[in-house]
């Protein structure tokens, strides 16, 4: 189970799919979606489960840590050198959290 540091950070990471970060219908289905429309449902659920500290399948946990991983440090798709400035944490403080999210999966 996630705690509640990693889950306030993957809200985050996938939060920035609403701003510097943008998915658009390749990328969507690149990572198995329909398309941007469907990958930004998918992703919104995602973020009011995390909010509600419900429990992930690990099917989707497991989709969810590459995508906030593009979030954090693809220049093309994610928000890449932006990611300092919009969020509050900084890329090594991000990559520590993600090897955290990714133990425990």
């Amino acid at each position: 189970m996630l705690d509640k540091e990693l889950r306030a950070f993957l809200q985050t990471a996938l939060g920035v799919w609403e701003g510097p970060a943008r998915a658009s219908d390749t990328f969507a289905r690149r990572q198995g979606f329909e398309d941007a429309a469907a990958f930004t449902t998918w992703r919104r659920a995602l973020m009011v489960q995390l909010e509600a500290d419900a429990d992930l399948s690990p099917t989707e946990t497991g989709r969810m840590l590459p995508i906030a991983r593009i979030a954090v440090f693809d220049d093309y798709y994610g928000a890449g050198w932006e990611w300092a400035l919009v969020t509050p944490y900084s890329q090594d403080e991000a990559e520590k959290l993600l090897q955290q999210a990714e133990a425990q999966v």
